[in-house]
């Protein structure tokens, strides 16, 4: 029953499995091929169904645990961005600093934040230039520069998609 619970409770597709499966999946197979039916193959078949069991059980905690640090180290990034939106950052220093490859970082960072990595940076730094524009005298060409937009004419191309009006606009508005 308690190995009847702990299977159930293991979210579909969420381990990877290891050697020791193929190995004992390969195992089942010869049983069932070659030992003569009988009470010692029905044996056997159940002591190597039940061991599957249990490496898969070892798999799926295995799992959980390396994702809880996966989902430390994608609190952490996700944190950094925010703190520090105009950082330029490249999609593999994020995954090295998750530990993954940038496919899979890339799917775990979207499910965490809604957003791909590339449009959740943008829209942080489209917050900040927002603060910025809002709290500060700083000229826009140098708010630009500083959270690092190509241009001023990129910024405010950036802030009218995001905001639905110009830098200058939004800066008059808020005053």
């Amino acid at each position: 029953a308690l190995l009847c619970r702990r299977l159930a409770a293991i979210k579909r597709r969420q381990f990877h499995g290891d050697d020791r499966l193929k190995a004992l999946f390969q195992n089942l197979f010869i049983i069932c091929e070659s030992e003569p039916l009988g009470a010692f193959r029905t044996i056997k078949l159940k002591a190597t169904t039940l061991m599957i069991l249990l490496v898969i059980l070892d798999c799926a905690e295995r799992t959980d645990s390396a994702t809880g640090t996966v989902n430390k180290r994608m609190h952490a990034i996700i944190d950094e961005i925010r703190r520090n939106p105009a950082k330029a950052t490249s999609m593999e220093e994020l995954a090295q600093k998750a530990a993954l490859s940038e496919s899979r970082f890339s799917v775990l960072f979207k499910k965490a934040t809604g957003l791909p990595p590339h449009s959740f940076i943008v829209s942080c730094r489209m917050e900040e230039v927002k603060r910025l524009l809002r709290e500060t005298d700083k000229p826009i060409s140098a708010i630009a520069d500083e959270m690092g937009f190509a241009s001023p004419r990129h910024l405010a191309a950036q802030f009218q998609q995001f905001f639905g009006m110009a830098p200058r606009e939004f800066r008059g508005a808020s005053a």
